[in-house]
């Protein structure tokens, strides 16, 4: 895949030149995590290898192509009204859908480098979802999947973050835990998209692909 989802790259570039256009220089310094290496920096978090919190894999937007980390030190040249230059990026890039995950624009807090882009079709998960739930489902509905994962829960997983994905047209409904259970929520999320009930995990997938626009990894 790409290194970052298409919407993300256009809004990337705009980015890009409203903070040179303030004075700044955007600095990314990562963008895509693919599984295993999701993986190995969390585990190097756990161990103390890493200081800054890392997000277990399939649960990070780095895997969705859908976050990015960047230098701050590239913001100074903001011209601050504020006197605080991150908090004058933070209003140039939130107004481009991009979504600092830390509470205040701190620049010496952890993750302060962090930033992500739902876009139109995580913006209502993001928002109503745990994260990480939204992250996963982002992460399922680029085909990626955990290699410890059986066929039939890849595939399951796979549908539920095309439910998440169109949420939106099921009314009265919340969100699905991304866990490869095909249990009575997932049937009913399913059927209230659909209009049937599930008899070929392979069909029903194919058909949430369809209304999503997309194509099965």
């Amino acid at each position: 895949m790409n290194l970052l989802a298409p919407d993300a790259d256009k809004a990337l570039h705009k980015l890009r030149s409203a903070t040179e256009e303030a004075g700044g220089k955007l600095y990314v310094t990562e963008v895509y995590r693919s599984w295993m290496t999701q993986d190995k920096a969390h585990k190097d978090y756990l161990s103390g290898r890493k200081k800054a919190f890392v997000a277990p894999a399939g649960e990070s937007f780095h895997q969705a192509g859908r976050a990015i980390d960047i230098d701050l030190t590239g913001l100074r040249g903001l011209a601050s009204e504020s006197g605080n230059t991150l908090l004058d990026f933070w209003n140039i890039a939130m107004k481009l859908g991009w979504r600092p995950i830390i509470g205040s624009p701190d620049a010496w807090a952890s993750e302060a480098w962090h930033f992500e882009y739902p876009g139109d079709d995580w913006k209502y998960m993001v928002d109503f979802a745990p994260n990480k739930v939204a992250a996963k489902s982002a992460i399922y509905d680029t085909g990626q999947q955990d290699p410890m994962d059986s066929p039939q829960a890849a595939m399951v997983k796979f549908v539920q973050s095309q439910c998440n994905r169109l949420i939106g047209m099921a009314p009265g409904l919340l969100w699905l835990e991304v866990d490869g259970r095909l249990g009575p929520m997932t049937q009913k999320f399913a059927y209230n998209l659909t209009g049937r009930n599930i008899s070929n995990i392979e069909n029903l997938a194919a058909d949430l692909s369809a209304m999503s626009n997309k194509s099965i990894v």
